[in-house]
């Protein structure tokens, strides 16, 4: 690890002494602090603000709406926000 990562990963308030030991606890700490946090908004918005291409069959725009929606959290509306979505655009 260079010396940037190295502060980082010292800076990390999750990791007890013991934990600073242990490379696991160390990557996983340091996994939570730079991969991105999930913004189920954002990914609403363009899950809601999606078109479908003029080239792409409807079958591809499902897909494509199905995709988007694994992630957000919709639940048992999945299946008829996505069938709104198809018959609104």
């Amino acid at each position: 690890m260079g010396p940037e990562c190295k502060n980082v990963s010292d800076s990390l308030p999750d990791l007890t002494p013991d934990d600073r030991k242990n490379p696991k606890a160390i990557m996983g700490a340091l996994q939570g602090y730079f991969v991105p946090k999930h913004n189920v908004l954002h990914e609403r918005f363009m899950f809601s603000s999606w078109s479908k291409n003029p080239r792409e069959t409807i079958d591809e725009f499902v897909l494509r709406l199905s995709m988007l929606a694994e992630s957000l959290e919709f639940e048992n509306l999945k299946d008829s926000l996505i069938r709104d979505r198809h018959n609104g655009r």
